[in-house]
């Protein structure tokens, strides 16, 4: 692994953390002793309390904010949550148990033994209890483990409590100065550049469309999270290098934006799973707050104290605004009080954090995403049929179809979900009334973990223990 090549210095009194590649230190050294001035590449980030770790840019063309590190949240110890009360189900329980230990020891018929993926955390709730949890060696119930991509739908939810405060409506629209402009349809403004509403970011509406959702090391995804200084600006500029006319842009692409140009025309956008988008649409958000502090807090302040969960961290990028694609931690517990919270439909006890029209959004498909994705959350697409639009036939829906497809047949079909790379699962399944969250940890060459056995035995499990559901099943079996 590319981690072996590195060599990693922590300042604990500085809160810094210095990453090169390995031996590079004794070289500059071994050079300088010799007369030789060389600075060899390497990269500083410092912690920032509950706003996460950081890269420091000490050369970057915009000034660094200074006072970002006095505006994150102090980050408070993990405490063991009395918040969710426990009435554990032994056939679940053992389920999980089984789960977060069937990647120790080794497959003793294979030559070359394999890594297997590992479940860190497992939390099922059901009627706002928790019915099964278990953890693996090493992993307590206050540990705090990385979403991933489940800080999308996370985001999703904070926006979620903006716009029942008033801050902020899902019809609000921001202009976007992007290639945009070279199709700007009915809603531009007199510059050229395309006006986009709130509603269409949420959604991942395709507004990037020459900006491919590529994990590869040198792709577009790394490069962004872990090179760039504003997480949004790369997104944006990466757009005005990417046209259509450009000669090295890729068949995708090219098709990406055929389609949108005639989406456009009819006023709207089509679909495309990106997480600059998102983290776009962080930047924007930032731009409602009057201040930058204000910006910071307001997670907290409006959603994840008010439910107990104070454990999260979430991430932001250098210029200080969230990294709403990828970057938040919490235990797994307040993981599920964030799957809770949607299943009762944004209330959390006597107060509405949330309101019901926004939590019906979030379970509404795009109407070209094929039914895999609404509001930041993914959707079981056996839920509604939708009409076949023109990005139905295109490989990122394919794609969909190959990673959550299997959801037609296992999961409940009013199921929402947030999902993270490497197994993150926040489920919500109203129907049974539970909320299932696994995460999870894939090794070098491990394979990936099957989601689809797991996910059947808990369904069948939560719908034995829902009494509306056991009492369908006895009338159904008396007919």
């Amino acid at each position: 692994p590319v981690s072996s090549a590195l060599e990693v210095e922590v300042n604990e009194a500085t809160q810094e953390v210095v990453a090169r590649l390995r031996g590079s230190a004794a070289l500059e050294r071994l050079l300088l002793y010799t007369g030789w001035t060389l600075s060899l590449p390497k990269a500083t980030a410092k912690a920032f309390g509950a706003t996460g770790c950081r890269r420091i840019f000490p050369d970057a063309k915009e000034p660094q904010e200074q006072s970002t590190s006095t505006l994150g949240l102090p980050l408070h110890p993990v405490a063991r949550d009395e918040v969710l009360k426990e009435s554990l189900n032994p056939k679940l329980q053992a389920l999980v148990e089984q789960d977060v230990t069937a990647h120790i020891g080794s497959d003793a018929d294979s030559l070359l033994p394999r890594p297997k993926p590992i479940s860190r955390a497992i939390v099922i709730l059901q009627g706002g209890k928790v019915v099964a949890e278990a953890y693996a060696p090493g992993i307590t119930p206050t540990t705090r483990l990385l979403g991933w991509s489940m800080t999308k739908s996370l985001h999703a939810l904070v926006i979620g409590a903006a716009v029942r405060d008033g801050k902020v409506s899902l019809d609000q629209k921001f202009e976007l100065n992007s290639t945009l402009s070279q199709n700007p349809g009915p809603d531009a403004s007199a510059g050229g550049a395309r006006k986009v509403a709130l509603r269409e970011l949420v959604s991942m509406s395709d507004v990037l469309p020459d900006l491919d959702e590529n994990y590869n090391i040198w792709g577009a995804v790394p490069s962004m999270l872990f090179s760039s200084f504003s997480h949004a600006k790369f997104g944006l500029e990466s757009a005005k290098k990417g046209t259509p006319e450009n000669e090295n842009a890729g068949e995708e692409t090219k098709r990406r934006w055929s389609v949108q140009s005639e989406s456009v025309q009819e006023g709207n956008f089509a679909w495309y799973y990106s997480s600059a988008v998102s983290n776009l649409l962080a930047r924007l958000f930032r731009e409602v707050f009057s201040s930058h502090r204000e910006y910071l807090e307001w997670p907290w302040r409006s959603l994840l104290s008010k439910i107990g969960a104070d454990s999260f961290v979430l991430g932001t990028d250098p210029s200080g605004t969230f990294v709403a694609s990828s970057f938040s931690y919490a235990s797994a517990r307040d993981w599920a009080k964030l799957g809770q919270l949607v299943l009762n439909r944004g209330r959390w006890g006597d107060t509405q954090l949330i309101d019901e029209e926004y939590i019906d959004f979030i379970g509404q498909p795009h109407p070209l995403s094929g039914g895999f994705y609404g509001g930041s959350f993914w959707l079981n697409p056996g839920r509604q049929v939708t009409p076949e639009g023109p990005l139905q036939r295109e490989p990122h829906i394919r794609r969909a179809e190959e990673q959550s497809g299997w959801t037609r047949d296992v999961l409940p079909p009013d199921a929402l979900w947030m999902s993270g790379f490497q197994g993150q699962y926040v489920a919500v399944f109203p129907s049974l009334d539970a909320v299932v969250v696994r995460l999870g940890f894939e090794p070098t060459l491990a394979p990936e973990w099957d989601k689809v056995n797991f996910f059947a035995g808990v369904v069948e499990n939560l719908v034995l223990l829902n009494p509306r559901q056991t009492q369908i099943r006895r009338l159904l079996s008396q007919v």
